[in-house]
């Protein structure tokens, strides 16, 4: 085995160590392209240094103690991922096989890559930029269409676009002021300041737009966490497994069957719902029924939506769950509209003038009403106009690093022109470098790390 100490190529294996039709071992680095020649030979004879990159060829991996016939294609630096030579071998999806392919990889000089390291290079050979490696670990991580919409929005620049643009405007404005500084008799002070007041407003308007979608993007990406309660025994479990579609939950008639909270997830229009089914609020008559309520009580604080569940001829909320309920979000759902006497129409008309004040009749156990609720709940939620896939911020770092700018351009504004310009130069360029901690420009190894460390091995 060649040294590889202090070598810089990696590889790894870039698709799941299971049985597969295919298994693909990645390469990236300087030897990528002498590891090819050494163990693939094409089946149309072509030498691999005469290979047109990103074609695939078919032929023979014949190495020292595996062979297979497989595919090979070569990367040429900077036109690829990494912005480095690489290869990549397709082979049979075999466990052992794909393993043994890998050993005589690293036999000829490669190390194993660690987690995200392929990201991390491209990422440090300018390829892209930390946001858009960030939208690449939500798209992979993402469990609804919005949250791959969010994750592709973000991974393809739209927010480092964005953001490069504030960038720039700011650089100009410090350059001018370095310039006025140098050379104060070619520039005219006051039109300067007007120029650079301006300049900073527009930059700090688009800064607070951006932070207002956050609590969208953080929903987009994380799921509605909506908590069902209710008094014991008014539809709670009936109510999520219709939401659910199938039975999720046990129900029966007796009361306080739900002792523990129980969650999962549907997706509406695009956008995961997070249900926590909890167990009905009374007073408990043992210590594991008293448990699940106090459960309950967490899960309704904790949630972005309160379903409160309540029997159709009860109207009144009891004094228990005036604390939980305080200040949350609330949808009040009207249950066992079904009974006798049900009036369809009746009931169609209440709900078309109570949807505005989020309160809905529905049937859990005949599913009537069960859509218009899903509906309802995003809607309370994200707004009626809400735009999976846009420009929006979803991440707490983000967040903060765009909060931080815009503290700074604030104060920078407030100071006004009778300030110098070189004392508000110091708020500028710490506007310039909170935002760069997006793009990752500022961002020091310890982002860094704890960004790409999130990665799998073959990414």
């Amino acid at each position: 085995m060649k040294n590889a100490e202090n070598n810089d190529t990696v590889a790894a294996i870039a698709t799941g160590l299971t049985t597969a039709a295919v298994s693909i071992i990645r390469v990236s680095g300087s030897l990528s392209h002498g590891i090819a020649g050494a163990l693939f030979s094409a089946a149309d004879k072509t030498p691999v240094k005469d290979f047109e990159p990103y074609r695939l060829y078919p032929g023979l991996l014949k190495g020292d103690a595996v062979s297979d016939r497989c595919m090979c294609v070569i990367f040429k630096a900077p036109k690829s991922f990494t912005g480095e030579d690489g290869l990549e071998f397709h082979c049979h999806g075999g466990v052992r096989l794909t393993e043994c392919i890998l050993r005589e990889v690293l036999s000829r000089g490669a190390r194993l890559a660690g987690p995200g390291e392929f990201t991390r290079r491209a990422f440090m050979n300018g390829k892209l930029d930390m946001s858009s490696a960030e939208g690449m670990i939500d798209l992979i991580n993402a469990q609804s269409e919005a949250e791959i919409r969010a994750g592709f929005s973000l991974m393809t620049g739209k927010l480092k676009d964005s953001l490069t643009g504030i960038q720039d405007r700011l650089t100009a404005v410090l350059a001018e002021i370095d310039a006025a500084a140098d050379y104060p008799d070619e520039y005219d002070g006051e039109n300067i300041a007007g120029r650079t007041d301006a300049a900073l407003r527009d930059a700090l308007k688009e800064l607070n737009a951006l932070e207002r979608t956050y609590q969208n993007g953080a929903l987009i990406k994380n799921g509605i966490n909506c908590a069902i309660v209710g008094l014991p025994n008014t539809g709670k479990s009936s109510l999520m497994n219709a939401l659910l579609n199938y039975e999720r939950a046990i129900v029966t008639p007796q009361a306080g069957t739900t002792r523990d909270t129980v969650t999962e997830s549907f997706t509406e229009n695009g956008v995961r719902i997070n249900l926590i089914d909890t167990a009905g609020i009374r007073r408990a008559k043992n210590n594991a029924e008293n448990l699940g309520i106090e459960r309950s009580k967490t899960a309704a604080a904790a949630a972005d939506v309160v379903l409160y569940v309540q029997d159709y001829d009860s109207d009144t909320i009891p004094a228990e769950f005036a604390e939980i309920l305080d200040g949350k979000r609330l949808i009040f759902a009207v249950n066992k509209i079904d009974s006798p006497g049900f009036d369809k129409k009746k009931y169609a008309a209440l709900n078309k003038s109570a949807a505005v004040k989020h309160k809905i009749y529905i049937s859990a156990k005949q599913g009537y009403y069960i859509g218009e609720l899903k509906k309802m709940i995003i809607e309370f939620c994200l707004g009626k106009d809400y735009a999976a896939g846009g420009l929006t911020l979803n991440n707490i770092r983000h967040l903060d690093a765009v909060k931080q700018a815009a503290r700074h351009l604030s104060e920078a504004v407030s100071a006004g022109k009778t300030t110098p310009l070189e004392m508000r130069y110091v708020d500028i360029k710490a506007a310039w470098d909170a935002l760069g901690l997006i793009t990752g420009v500022t961002a020091g190894e310890d982002i860094l790390d704890a960004l790409f460390s999130a990665f799998c091995v073959g990414k």
